[in-house]
């Protein structure tokens, strides 16, 4: 909503409020403005559009109460209206430029609006305003963390990282400012930095899915990151800790306790598979990826697991089966790469148990299959 609507709103409530059929009241304008500022300010977090509502109707009652342009800007802002909110957050910003609340939510504003110059200008003017006169309605970990974002944005780790640290350190109860930390962390290459930062927030939201499963993953990467860790010769290129034999056991917790709050989303047995993989426990491994596959028949990437892990389990009707699930996941997906390899995983598979069963004339029609399809041999 525009500067101009604002205003056009104010004059019709204005009207309404004048034509409505109420009493005169001796409460004046300015008074009844003030009553319904107070009223949205003691609204709860569950009544947003009541609190718009009454800082709407304050506005109208009084113009030239700022306190209720600025509220109304970061209700609209706290609601995701980012455009309504940056026309008011402007229009209380041209009659108090000192206001360092207004300027905060001006720079978050913009953020979000994708002008992040703006937002980094905001930001300036907000700092310069905090160093004369501290505001508690600005807290310092929300402005970290907006200045981490906004480094993130333009790819600079290092800055993300130091701001988001420093938001954490302002404000250790915050769970999302881990999630972002975590996100950084795994872009920089640091493993044991992600899952830690992502145990944090699993901690304070110990039952959201979404947390758990990334979690479950991230510890996953870490242990496959220390394997590799591990089988570095030289002991002062190492960055991580050896692996142990329990290494994988909170990772395991954390997948069955996503198994237990949603049985039926298949990418959760899909990860307790690979946790018992990587543990070398392949027979629980294949009947994870089993159970995934009852809910999604199409996810190729149980399919290729689970015919990795019966092959794996070594017995000859294991690699009956996985003959069937390899030629199953070729036919669900034929054009499949994972990169940098440009051949078919499960082409591929197919082709060396067939070889290694001296099945030469179904490995050379594959083959044959592979190279005209460019799935083989390239």
């Amino acid at each position: 909503m525009g500067r101009s609507r604002v205003i056009a709103f104010a004059v019709a409530a204005l009207g309404c409020l004048a034509g409505c059929g109420d009493s005169p009241s001796e409460e004046t304008p300015h008074a009844r403005a003030l009553a319904l500022l107070e009223r949205s300010r003691e609204q709860s977090a569950a009544e947003p559009f009541e609190a718009i509502e009454n800082l709407k109707e304050a506005i109208a009652y009084d113009p030239a109460l700022i306190d209720a342009w600025q509220l109304l800007g970061d209700r609209l802002y706290r609601q995701g209206h980012y455009g309504e909110a940056a026309w008011v957050i402007d229009y209380a910003l041209g009659k108090a430029p000192d206001d360092a609340y207004a300027r905060w939510l001006a720079a978050a504003t913009a953020f979000e609006l994708g002008n992040d110059g703006a937002a980094l200008d905001q930001l300036g003017k907000c700092e310069a305003l905090l160093k004369n006169a501290p505001d508690a309605r600005v807290p310092m970990d929300a402005l970290y963390f907006l200045r981490g974002r906004l480094a993130h944005r333009k790819d600079d780790l290092f800055a993300a990282d130091f701001y988001f640290s420093k938001a954490v350190k302002e404000n250790p109860g915050r769970w999302e400012y881990y999630l972002f930390q975590r996100t950084v962390e795994e872009q920089r290459g640091r493993p044991e930095e992600a899952a830690n930062a992502l145990g944090k927030a699993a901690e304070m939201k110990r039952n959201d899915p979404a947390i758990l499963y990334a979690l479950g993953w991230s510890l996953l990467d870490l242990e496959r990151a220390r394997a590799y860790n591990d089988s570095i010769p030289d002991p002062f290129t190492r960055r991580l800790p050896k692996s142990t034999p329990h290494s994988l056991d909170e990772a395991l917790r954390v997948a069955r306790q996503l198994v237990a709050i949603d049985p039926q989303f298949a990418w959760n047995h899909y990860l307790l598979g690979g946790i018992y993989a990587e543990e070398g426990d392949f027979s629980s491994a294949a009947e994870a990826f089993r159970q995934a596959l009852a809910i999604e028949p199409y996810l190729f990437n149980a399919r290729y697991n689970f015919a990795l892990a019966l092959i794996e389990e070594g017995t000859p009707e294991a690699w009956d089966e996985a003959e069937s699930e390899l030629t199953t996941a070729i036919a669900i997906d034929p054009s499949r790469r994972i990169d940098p390899n440009p051949d078919h995983p499960a082409a591929v598979v197919l082709f060396h148990l067939l070889v290694r069963e001296q099945r030469w004339t179904e490995a050379d029609a594959l083959y044959e299959w592979g190279k005209s399809a460019g799935a083989l041999g390239k």
